[in-house]
């Protein structure tokens, strides 16, 4: 790395409403994706999001961003299941299985690590805790740390 040719990776989350973020995910074939990787973002639509960055960023930032010459992008969703349990509990979901976190949040690592300590105490010898619980725990973590991401 030399001095002004340092890489840089930058993100920038933005809020849309489904219209919008349709037509943003829209390839510059008509294709629509979930993740656009660089080069495939329609000219229209970085102009766009460049107007949108002079805007809101602070100019660091804004400079930074024009200059940006294939960018990337991609919809930011979550998931949520109904239940962690299945088949009487010998089939159970831990981690983004159960709540597909955003990655700004950082807590995938915390929630899988969580599961498995509460798990110990399902499988214990005094089993401590009912599977029922540990569903009903592992659902009421994921919906919180959902809405913190959120």
């Amino acid at each position: 790395m030399t001095e002004g040719e340092r890489p840089v990776n930058m993100v920038r989350h933005h809020n849309t409403n489904g219209e919008e973020l349709k037509k943003v995910l829209i390839d510059s074939t008509g294709k629509t994706h979930v993740f656009l990787g660089a080069g495939k973002i329609r000219p229209e639509i970085k102009s766009e999001q460049r107007t949108v960055a002079a805007v809101i960023l602070q100019p660091p930032a804004d400079e930074l961003f024009q200059k940006i010459e294939s960018p990337f992008t991609q919809a930011v969703t979550d998931s949520l299941a109904s239940t962690a349990t299945f088949m009487d509990g010998k089939v159970l979901l831990v981690g983004d299985a159960v709540a597909g976190l955003r990655a700004h949040a950082t807590a995938g690592t915390s929630q899988v690590a969580m599961h498995a300590l509460l798990l110990k105490n399902v499988f214990e010898n005094d089993a401590s805790m009912k599977i029922s619980g540990w569903d009903q725990k592992v659902l009421g973590w994921g919906i919180f740390a959902q809405k913190f991401g959120i």
